[in-house]
Order: C-alpha cells, then structure tokens, then sequence
C-alpha cells in the first residue's frame, strides 16, 4: 500500500490515544491522515526511517511531506489540517514549545482508563496501517 498523505503514529496501548484517533478519524472529513500505533511492525520502521529513537517518549508524532512533528507541535499541526473550527487550535503554535509540551504530558500520562498490549490498534477503520 502506498500512502504519500500524512501519517499520525500514536500510542496504541493507551485507551485515551484510542479515542483520540476515532476523533480525528471521525473529524477528518478530507481523509487526509492514516494512522499507525508505534509499536506495530510499520511504527517501528517509521520510526526508524525518520530517525525517532525508541528512547523518545512522544504520544504522537506526525510524519508528513514538511517532515517530522512530535509531542505538541504534532497536536498543533494535526488540528490545522482538520479545518475548522479546529484549525483554531493551531494558534497555541506561539506558546513555547516546552510549556505546550508539558500540557500535552500532563493531559495523557495521567492514569489511564484501560491499558492494551502495545501494538494494538483501534478497530473499524480503513485508514490505520499496521
């Protein structure tokens, strides 16, 4: 499968990043995002081909035709493309990295509802690649 669109690698272990993909793929009204869990056999490879070691811990990442996004930057360039009104989000760019950095940290290394095995990915789309 050749996909030359954008690609969000999450978390796939973590239920909160579960129904973060099922929003953007339920927002996601261009289809512009196929998503793929980090630790699937095909996140791991992006991973490496972009050069993210297994060391960064980043929820989310965004790996796209401007490059690489991780953490916040990655939440910020993801609602811009979803358009409005979440396009508005994308003004929180001017927030320093560092403290938006910390807010996303905050907001999802929190105790978790329910934990998956790793590579696990939501179910019912056509659009995740594992």
């Amino acid at each position: 499968m050749t996909w030359n669109g954008d690609i969000v690698l999450f978390d796939g272990g973590c239920e909160r990043c579960d129904r973060a993909v099922r929003f953007l793929i339920a927002h996601d009204r261009r289809g512009r995002f196929r998503y793929a869990p980090q630790a699937s056999h095909l996140g791991r490879a992006l991973r490496a081909r972009h050069g993210m070691s297994d060391a960064q811990d980043e929820c989310v990442a965004l790996i796209g035709a401007d490059g690489v996004a991780r953490g916040s930057t990655a939440v910020l360039r993801i609602a811009r493309r979803l358009g409005w009104p979440w396009c508005l989000g994308y003004a929180l760019i001017a927030v320093p990295r560092p403290v938006r950095d910390l807010v996303v940290r905050a907001l999802t290394r929190g105790p978790a509802p329910a934990v998956r095995p790793a590579a696990a990915a939501p179910a019912g789309s056509k659009r995740i690649l594992v």
